[in-house]
Formats: C-alpha cells, structure tokens, sequence
C-alpha cells in the first residue's frame, strides 16, 4: 500500500489517488495516515530563491496527499484546513459522494473559526440537501455574509438564514461592498421585513461584534431612514443601544432618538442611561447626549430633577466646551433645589473656573489658599527610564512576541536592536527557540488587521526563521508546515482587490502612505544585516523610555561607524536624530569633541547645538 501511494505521489498520478484509496478497508486507510504526514512534510519543505519561496512539491503532488489526508486521518489528524481540497469543488465533491467522513459536518460547522475557506455558502447548502451536513445557525449566517448574491434562488435563504446572518455575521461582512444596497433593495420590495431588520440593526449593538461589524448595522439601520412611529415603537431596543461598548452605535442611537425628544419618548427609561452617557470618555457620546437631554427638555414638559440629577456627571469632563453646554442646560431648566445642589457637590473640586461663575446659585464656592509649589523639570532620560537591554539569543527569543503584540512601542526596538546583535549567534540547540516565535509571527500575519509595524516585524522573524530553517533542517521541520498554511491563507486573502500584501520577503510588503515606505525601508536595511551577519548595532533604536534616545549613546554608536568606515543608512540617522534627547548634552558634546571627526563629528555637532528645542538653558 505505502508503495503503491509513493508510486502515485512521485509520478503525479492524481487521476489514480481515488481509485487507489476506494479499494482499502477503513483499517487500511488508517495504516496510512503515519505515511502521508511523512510525504507531506517532504513536499511541503520551502525551496528559497533569491526574491520568493516555493515548495518541493508540485500542485498536483499536494492535491494529492490532500485527498488522501481527507480519506485516511479523522478530524483532529485532517486539522482545520478548509483552503487545500475544497479549490477544487468538482474533485471534492466526487469524493463526498463516495464516502463522506463522519466527521465532516462538524468539520464543516467548525469553519467559522477559520480566517478563509475555499467552500461558500452555496456550497453548503448543497451538502446539507445531500445529508453531509447539519449545519447550525452560526455556521449559515457566517457564510451568507460572505455571499450576497444568488439570495432569491433558495427560499430559506431570505426566510431563515437572512436572520442568521443578522445574529452571526463573518467579520467580512462590511467590507462585502453589495450587501449594503442589496438589503436596501430587498427592504423595498418587502423580500425582507422592514420591522424586523430595524430591530436586529439596534440588537447588533450589544452583540459583542467587533466595530466594523457593529457600525455596518448601525448605517444600515440610518439607510433606512426610519420614521418617527418606528422610532417609537423601537424605543426599547434603542435605548438598550446606549449600553454598547462601541461609541459607533451610541452615537448614531442618540442622534435617532433626537427625532423623539417629543411626547414619545420614555424620559425615566432614559435617565438611567444618561449618567454613563454623559461621564463616558468619548467626548461625541457625551456632546451627543447633552444634545438630546437639551431637546427633552424644549419639547416635554417633565420633572426637571429626573434628568437634572444625571447632567451633573457630566462635569466628569474636563473640556470646557462640555462643561459649558451642560451648565447652561442646568441655569436653563433645573431649578437650584437641594437634590441638584447636592449632586453637583460631588463633582464641584471638578468644575473649571470659567464655568463655576454660570453656577454660582447651585454651588458653594470655598475659597481654597492656594499652596506654591516649586517644582523642578526632571532631564528626559535618567537611569530609571532606561529601557531593557537584551543579553543574549535566549532572551531575543523570548522578548520577539512581546514586540508582536506591541510593536508601537519601545518593545519593537528593543527587538530590533537584539536581532541586529544576537541573530547569528545560533546554534544546534538555542535554534529551536525559533519555533514558537516563527509560529506565533505567521498566526499574527494570517489575520485580516495588522499594524504595520508587526507586519514588517513578523516578516523579518519569518524570513529570519525560513534561513535558519536551511541551516537547521532537522530541528526546524515544522517550520515548513507552519509556513505552508500560512502561504496559502495569504494566497486566500490576495483574492480580494482591495487587499495589501503582507507575506513574503519585506521588500514586496505592501505599502501606502510615505510612512510605511519609509518603515518599510528600514525593515529591508534591518534584514540585510541580518542575513550579511553585520552587527553594528542600529542608531534610531530607544535607549530611555518613552521615547528617547541618549545622546552619548549616540555619540558612541556613530563611532563605531566611523572606525569601521560604514556610512550609516539615511533613515537610520533621521530617526535617531528625532528621537535624540536634547535638554541634557554637555556630556555628549564634549564627547563627540573627543571622539568623533570629519562628517560624524559635523552632523552630530549642528544637530546638538542647532535644533531649537527640548535643549538645556
């Protein structure tokens, strides 16, 4: 058998994969799943060429050790790979229709997890009619998301899983460009009811969707343009809105309640809201709901205590144009009784001096001696904001995740200057360290945002990770497979027109704005130090937190370069330069007098002296 599977796998025999597996026993299949993870790790090792990466096996060789994992391995051996067999439906389908694994369904309804899936919606329900799959409602409207076309050819489509899709939509739903008049147009000819579609826009508020998700609701709630009756008669689910977590939707819910700041809307229900509202650090939110307190109070007649009470958080606030708004709210409508003094007393040490005038009748101003203080300004850089220095590859290993997570931070140059110092210092055993970081950079990548920063970061591990991958073979063998399902994620992803590239080698990182070619420009100049083994360490990197870079460490780093006769890279200097701390450089002057000559001991002198900030009197 194994020979026989090794004969079709060298000679590319894909049309024989399915006739030769028909013919085994269920046992027979499974005393060839040690073999095909064996031909699969040899096929899927990466060849390196000098701009890109390929592997050792050609298509038609991993379509074929797909279909056989498929047949032979259960569901925890086959993994979570929804891309490879499922390309080519045709040949998928074949094979379901001659043995379809029992665990298929769950596999099936276990891909909303997944980042990209070479199956679709009409996929599914094709299996589901054949019996392959029970599919649950998580898994209809995940996938509908990222169909909207062909809706009226089913009808549980627009019955049922329309519906699915408003309670379990794929994070791809916003950027489906045609779902947003599709609905606007199924809405118009009552193919979808309007009521209903109304109130899972509002419930979509507090469904813990991320904040694309959620404010694609939300616009296609404002679309629709609802009217005042159904403003009303939807009153609950609006102001079950201003609890969200995303500012988004309480935005947008309190401007539609603005329409019914009239006799309809349910003031007491409000008010229970309005101190969240109105303390909330999101100054829209709390501009938005003084607004809508305001129009209460101009249209309805009501107890002026009920909302009255709640304003008085909005001195939280320290933005005077806040305070301002809601004291003149306050002098406006609420009379000066002692519930509202009392609630403004908490917040009176708050209030700033421009607006405790408007207040005078609802506050008591003590008078409070003011104590002189004299401080003095601490130096930008000090022995307690140095930042970590790495000291060897074990702690570069162990300090590259960190930077992932955080890359805009002092965490990345921290990283970066460790890699520049400690990359080539490898060896059979410390290498296997790589592992779990070259892992932890492709998880990040396959995901749909990234900053950039752990774009180019993550690419640099990668690459790094692929070279010592040559040197290294034995210990690092599952790097290949980490790096295959990545590649093929990526592949996935590029399907789409508006997608950047961000896999590969640095210099075919996808990049728009001037900042990113200039980051991404340093990426590549930090890769070839790397692969050429030079260690002269990088200038722009933070040596005192937040931000900083010490101008002696400066000095000593741009003599390294002239000893060594290396011109430094352009924007490596530029941003050092930036970032250099400027308040304290005696020390550093007279250092560069002594060390320093010619065009180093130039650049750095008129850029100590001249720059017309941050230096010492």
């Amino acid at each position: 058998m194994k020979e026989r599977l090794y004969e079709i796998l060298n000679e590319e025999q894909i049309h024989e994969i399915i006739p030769f597996l028909k013919q085994l026993t269920a046992e027979e299949r499974k005393t060839l799943v040690p073999s095909i993870k064996k031909m699969e790790r040899e096929i899927s090792k990466i060849v390196m060429t000098k701009n890109s990466y390929h592997t050792v096996g050609s298509a038609n060789q991993h379509s074929i050790i797909d279909i056989a994992s498929f047949v032979c391995m259960d569901k925890k051996n086959f993994g979570k790979n929804y891309w490879s067999l499922f390309r080519n439906a045709e040949q998928a389908e074949q094979i379901l229709e001659w043995g379809c694994p029992e665990w298929f369904s769950d596999f099936i309804n276990e891909s909303v997890d997944a980042e990209f899936t070479a199956f679709n919606y009409q996929d599914i329900l094709g299996w589901t009619k054949k019996g392959y799959v029970q599919p649950r409602p998580e898994l209809l409207g995940h996938h509908l998301s990222n169909y909207p076309s062909n809706l009226d050819q089913h009808p549980e489509t627009l019955e049922t899983h329309f519906w699915y899709l408003c309670e379990y939509p794929s994070k791809s739903l916003p950027f489906r460009k045609e779902w947003f008049p599709l609905v606007q147009k199924l809405v118009a000819e009552q193919k979808i009811e309007r009521k209903r579609f109304l109130r899972e826009c509002l419930l979509a508020a507090n469904r813990n969707f991320n904040k694309n998700v959620t404010g694609w609701f939300m616009d296609a709630f404002t679309a629709l343009k609802p009217t005042e009756n159904e403003l009303i008669e939807l009153q609950d689910e609006l102001l079950a809105g201003l609890a969200s977590a995303q500012s988004k939707a309480v935005n947008t819910i309190l401007n539609h309640l603005k329409k019914i700041a009239g006799a309809g809307i349910k003031t007491e229900e409000l008010s229970h809201y309005l101190p969240n509202l109105l303390s909330s650090e999101v100054k829209t939110v709390v501009a938005s709901g003084l607004s809508l307190t305001e129009k209460i109070f101009q249209r309805k007649k009501l107890d002026p205590e009920m909302l009255g009470m709640a304003l008085s958080t909005a001195f939280v606030s320290k933005d005077d144009g806040i305070q301002t708004k809601a004291a003149k709210i306050i002098l406006k409508y609420i009379p000066p009784s002692e519930n509202i003094k009392e609630a403004l007393s908490h917040y009176s040490d708050n209030i700033l001096t421009n607006v405790r005038p408007l207040l005078e009748k609802y506050i008591e101003d003590k008078q409070q001696e003011l104590q002189v203080i004299t401080t003095e300004s601490p130096f930008l850089i000090s022995d307690a904001s140095k930042v970590r220095v790495l000291e060897n590859f074990e702690d570069l290993m162990f300090f590259l995740p960190v930077a992932i997570e955080d890359p805009y931070s002092q965490h990345c140059d921290i990283a970066l200057d460790g890699f520049i110092r400690f990359a080539n210092e490898v060896d059979a055993e410390s290498v296997k360290l790589i592992e779990p970081v070259f892992l932890k950079a492709c998880k990040t990548i396959s995901k749909w945002e990234v900053p950039y920063l752990s774009v180019l970061l993550c690419n640099l591990i990668i690459n790094y990770g692929l070279n010592l991958l040559e040197k290294y073979p034995d210990q690092l063998k599952n790097l290949e497979k980490i790096y295959q399902k990545t590649l093929e994620e990526e592949a996935a992803r590029e399907t789409y027109s508006n997608y950047q590239k961000k896999l590969g080698p640095v210099e075919k990182v996808g990049a728009e704005s001037p900042a990113m070619k200039a980051f991404r420009e340093l990426a590549i100049y930090i890769n070839q130090k790397i692969r050429s083994g030079d260690n002269v360490p990088l200038l722009f990197a933070i040596t005192h937190s937040p931000c900083w870079v010490s101008p002696v460490s400066l000095v000593e780093k741009l003599e390294i370069y002239q000893n060594k006769n290396i011109e430094p890279h352009y924007l490596d200097v530029q941003l050092a330069l930036q970032r250099c701390a400027l308040d304290n450089i005696s020390e550093a002057l007279v250092l560069a007098e002594e060390r320093l000559k010619g065009e180093f001991k130039d650049l750095l002198l008129s850029s100590l002296v001249k720059m017309p900030f941050l230096k010492e009197n």
